[in-house]
């Protein structure tokens, strides 16, 4: 909230507040370690991606190969496409038919779902995801952001074309 932060203490020098920047260099710069490695590890009993590596074997390789795997593809920048396809599977709702009566699961790579977890906990930690981003939230993004689509259309017709400002 605004002024809500606590006056100054004169006795401390001045030092300008960390921006959203400094909080990703320390997301993305810091390399990746074993401690974390192990903390944010994938369960066993999840399934294998494309790659076939299955999570019970990226658990069982030994740490520095896996260590170094994270760490390169933390220095890339970005992970290789053969690390980004999915497999998708059509799981049958209850009662459902047609095709409508199926629901669409991704799987990609255990790797890069390690790697994702580890991102995510660092981007927890350092307070860079905003409470309207859906990027590893454990909710469900896509009705949420459904009904603000709705509601956006539905002012549209409403309002006819006159400006509206949305603050994100």
């Amino acid at each position: 909230p605004l002024l809500s932060a606590p006056s100054h203490d004169p006795g401390e020098p001045v030092v300008p507040p960390a921006t959203a920047r400094d909080s990703l260099r320390g997301v993305m710069c810091v390399p990746v370690l074993q401690d974390e490695a192990h903390k944010c590890r994938v369960k066993n009993s999840t399934s294998a991606g494309p790659d076939g590596i299955s999570a019970r074997r990226w658990n069982k390789a030994p740490k520095t190969v896996k260590l170094l795997v994270l760490n390169l593809l933390l220095l890339a920048g970005r992970p290789p496409k053969a690390l980004t396809r999915a497999r998708t599977v059509f799981i049958p709702k209850k009662g459902g038919s047609g095709p409508g009566g199926y629901r669409p699961i991704s799987v990609s790579s255990v790797v890069f779902r390690h790697f994702q977890k580890i991102l995510e906990s660092r981007f927890q930690v350092a307070g860079v995801i905003g409470d309207v981003q859906r990027v590893f939230q454990p909710a469900d993004g896509l009705a949420e952001n459904l009904t603000v689509h709705k509601n956006i259309n539905y002012s549209y017709v409403y309002f006819g074309r006159r400006k509206f400002q949305f603050l994100f």
